[in-house]
């Protein structure tokens, strides 16, 4: 199986799992948005596997950080907690990168293994609670609108919820949503690591902040991550999970050094 086969898993994971209740919610925007997505990826496989693999790109380097990496992304930290002049040690996660790594110690050989090949990753065992917990989250919100997600709120934590707040129409935003938390479920689920969702999302933010500060990294992966989810006058919107001032941070320290 390859790249276009761990594609096709995510329409046919997500169609799985959606499928019998396509008519139940006819009006629920976030279920339409996934569907729109699938939409896409079905009429783009081309582009959608140049997306993925991207995103594999992301993950080994994330697990595979040097000793100067790490150096890097705790000096970027600093750094990034004085422009927005926060005093905590990690700005993303309670878990930095570095005890992230440490958590995964005993498995990291056979994550490097797993991403380095790219298959085969048993991507179904990640997608299926993917999408389970992404239509939780939007059936709870279609039915409570007064409920307000948040994390550490065992409820919320038992859900994927952030496509539920992405006003976007792109698809392609949305693609972007479920490769992420396809590796950070992969990560959890396939690997029995007892850690949190928010754990291995901050590691994969430094990955993309160093590959972007040195050069490496495509321009609309940025974008996407960098595009607020609620857009106003005309901006381009996106996951809204990354800020400016994190990527001036790492810019500034790799100029640095």
């Amino acid at each position: 199986m390859g790249l276009r086969s761990d594609i096709n898993s995510v329409v046919e994971s997500a169609s799985n799992v959606l499928g019998a209740e396509d008519d139940s919610m006819p009006d629920n925007k976030a279920i339409s948005q996934i569907q729109a997505t699938l939409e896409y990826i079905k009429l783009n496989p081309i582009e959608a596997t140049r997306v993925f693999n991207q995103y594999m790109d992301l993950a080994r380097t994330m697990i595979t950080f040097s000793e100067k990496d790490l150096n890097i992304i705790d000096k970027a930290h600093v750094k990034y907690n004085k422009l927005k002049g926060d005093s905590a040690t990690n700005s993303a996660s309670k878990v930095s990168t570095r005890e992230f790594l440490k958590l995964i110690e005993e498995k990291n050989y056979e994550i490097q293994i797993d991403f380095a090949l790219l298959l085969p990753l048993d991507i179904s065992k990640a997608l299926d609670p993917l999408f389970e917990m992404m239509y939780l989250a939007s059936q709870t919100i279609f039915f409570n609108p007064e409920y307000k997600p948040v994390d550490g709120d065992p409820k919320a934590d038992s859900m994927i919820w952030g496509h539920t707040q992405i006003e976007s129409e792109d698809p392609r935003v949305l693609l972007h949503f479920i490769i992420a938390h396809g590796i950070e479920r992969y990560i959890i689920n396939v690997l029995n690591l007892d850690i949190k969702k928010d754990s291995v999302l901050n590691a994969l933010t430094d990955a993309l902040c160093l590959k972007n500060a040195r050069g490496e990294l495509d321009k609309e992966l940025l974008d996407i991550w960098l595009n607020p989810k609620k857009p106003k006058n005309g901006q381009e919107g996106g996951m809204g999970w990354l800020n400016h001032l994190r990527v001036e941070a790492f810019d500034k320290v790799i100029q640095e050094n």
